[in-house]
């Protein structure tokens, strides 16, 4: 839909398989975030292009999180190993930034503004950016 392996698989140490994997599973994500992104003939190539973009970086960061080397060394005094704070828990796929970009791209379809408020979806008429 909006991203390949072949787009990706220069960029990160992931398998093709996995990259597969991943890229079905945030395109999925963001068409239930933003569902207009269901049909990709709606978007201009430039807001394919943005949303292609935050895909990417949800993705190289999910490809980096499970192929980062978690080994610990040490030597003497010294220890080398994973940053403090990168435990072993899963975070989120889209950040909440990400997502609130995808349903720009979906505001901006409708001429409208969009925003969220917890579970509560705004659209606010772009009259007041004149």
């Amino acid at each position: 839909m909006f991203l390949s392996v072949a787009d990706l698989s220069p960029l990160t140490k992931a398998s093709d398989e996995a990259l597969a994997v991943m890229i079905e599973d945030v395109e999925a994500l963001a068409v239930d975030a933003a569902p207009c992104l269901a049909d990709r003939a709606m978007l201009t190539e430039a807001q394919a292009g943005a949303v292609r973009a935050v895909l990417r970086g949800a993705v190289l960061r999910w490809a980096d999180y499970t192929t980062r080397d978690d080994r610990q060394m040490t030597s003497g005094p010294y220890s080398i190993g994973p940053a403090p704070g990168s435990s072993g828990e899963r975070k989120p796929l889209l950040w909440p930034t990400e997502i609130v970009s995808l349903q720009g791209v979906c505001a901006a379809l409708s001429g409208q503004v969009a925003g969220s408020v917890g579970q509560i979806r705004l659209a606010t008429p772009r009259w007041w950016l004149a």
